[in-house]
C-alpha cells in the first residue's frame, strides 16, 4: 500500500540495460511508501559521477540519494568520500548499491562518512536493490523475473530465455542522447512491463545490424602480444555490435586472452574469460568485474589537443592504450 510520506529521491545509476533495472525497481518500491512523485533518475558512468554529483545536481536537505550499479573508482575516492560526508551533515540518507569488486577499504571509507553500502557480487545490480533495498516492503511479482532476465545478460550467462531479446530490445545511446529512452524503461518496468511491441521491434533491428557489423570489427582489430598475454584491440565508432558483443566475439574468433575496445570518447573496455580484464581496467583508473571492467585514456593535454583533429583522433587513443598496455604488466 501506498504510504503518505514525501521526500525528495534521487536514482543515479549506470546507463545501461542493469543499471535500467536497478532503478526501476528501486523506484516501483519507493512509491510504496512514499506518497509523492518528487524523483530525480540520473544515468552515469563511474568515472563521470563525481563530476555529476559536484557540477550538475542540486540536493536538497532531507533527501534520499540512492546510487546503483555504479562501481567504485580508486582515483576519484578521497574526494568522493569527503562530498558524500558534506552531504550526510545534511541529513541526506545516502545508499549505495553494488554487484562489482570492491576491496574493504574502499567499503570503510564510504561507511564511515554515513553511506549505506551493499555489495553483493553473487547478482547483478538489479538484485543488489531487489535484496536490500527498503526491507520488508513487498515486491512486485514481477521483480524476480526482471532480475533473472536482466541477471542473465549483464552477467553473460545468457540462462534466460528473455535475455537476449532485452538485451537488444534496449540498446541505447550512451550518455544524454539516450537518457528519454532510459526513463522511458525505468517508468515501464517498474510498471512490470518488460516487453511490448515496440521493444520487439527494436530487438529484431537491433539483431540485423548486429551481424552486419562482425565482419568490419574482425578486419580492423589489431593484435598484439603483450605481457605474455594474446591482446586484441578495436577502435569501435560503429554502435552495433554493442562492446560487449564486439569483444566477446573477437574473444573466440581470434582466441585472444584479453579484447580491448577504445570508443572515439576516450573510453576503454576490457573484456577476457580467465579475469585478467580487471586487472588491465584499475591500470586505467577504472574497475569492474575480473572478466569485464573499463577505464579511460587520460590523455596528455598535448595529446588531448592533437585528438581533436579528426583524421588523428585513432591514431592518438591507439598509441595512448598501447604504450599504456604495456605498462601495466
Amino acid at each position: 500500500m501506498t504510504g503518505n510520506k514525501q521526500i525528495m529521491i534521487y536514482i543515479i545509476t549506470h546507463n545501461d540495460l542493469d543499471g535500467v533495472a536497478s532503478a526501476a525497481i528501486y523506484l516501483s518500491l519507493a512509491r510504496r511508501i512514499f506518497s509523492n512523485n518528487n524523483v530525480e533518475i540520473h544515468f552515469v558512468e563511474p568515472s563521470g559521477l563525481l563530476n555529476l554529483l559536484q557540477k550538475s545536481m542540486k540536493i536538497d536537505d532531507n533527501s534520499i540519494v540512492a546510487l546503483m550499479d555504479l562501481g567504485m573508482n580508486e582515483s576519484i575516492l578521497p574526494e568522493l568520500s569527503h562530498y558524500l560526508s558534506s552531504l550526510s551533515k545534511r541529513n541526506i540518507r545516502i545508499e549505495w548499491y553494488d554487484h562489482h569488486v570492491w576491496s574493504e577499504k574502499w567499503i570503510e571509507a564510504l561507511s564511515s562518512v554515513g553511506v549505506a553500502v551493499f555489495i553483493d557480487k553473487s547478482t547483478c545490480g538489479a538484485g543488489v536493490v531487489y535484496r536490500y533495498s527498503f526491507p520488508g516492503v513487498e515486491r512486485e511479482e514481477c521483480h524476480p523475473m526482471l532480475v533473472e532476465a536482466v541477471c542473465g545478460a549483464d552477467l553473460w550467462l545468457w540462462d534466460n530465455p528473455i535475455s537476449p531479446l532485452l538485451y537488444r530490445a534496449t540498446r541505447m545511446p550512451r550518455g544524454k542522447k539516450g537518457d528519454s529512452f532510459r526513463r522511458y524503461l525505468v517508468e515501464e518496468f517498474s510498471k512490470c512491463r518488460l516487453l511490448n511491441d515496440e521493444l520487439i521491434n527494436k530487438a529484431e533491428a537491433n539483431l540485423d545490424a548486429e551481424l552486419s557489423g562482425y565482419k568490419k570489427i574482425l578486419r580492423e582489430t589489431q593484435v598484439i602480444n603483450i605481457c605474455n598475454e594474446k591482446i586484441g584491440i578495436l577502435y569501435k565508432e560503429l554502435d552495433h555490435p554493442g562492446i560487449s558483443l564486439s569483444a566477446n566475439y573477437l574473444l573466440g574468433k581470434l582466441e585472444l586472452d584479453l579484447a580491448v575496445v577504445v570508443k572515439p570518447d576516450g573510453s576503454v573496455s576490457f573484456r577476457s574469460r580467465k579475469g585478467i580484464a580487471r586487472k588491465y581496467a584499475l591500470c586505467f583508473g577504472g574497475g569492474g568485474h575480473p572478466n569485464a571492467s573499463g577505464g579511460r585514456a587520460d590523455l596528455s593535454l598535448i595529446q588531448k589537443f592533437l585528438s581533436l583533429i579528426p583524421f588523428l583522433k585513432k591514431r592518438v587513443l591507439l598509441g595512448y592504450v598501447k604504450r599504456k598496455l604495456t605498462s601495466c604488466c
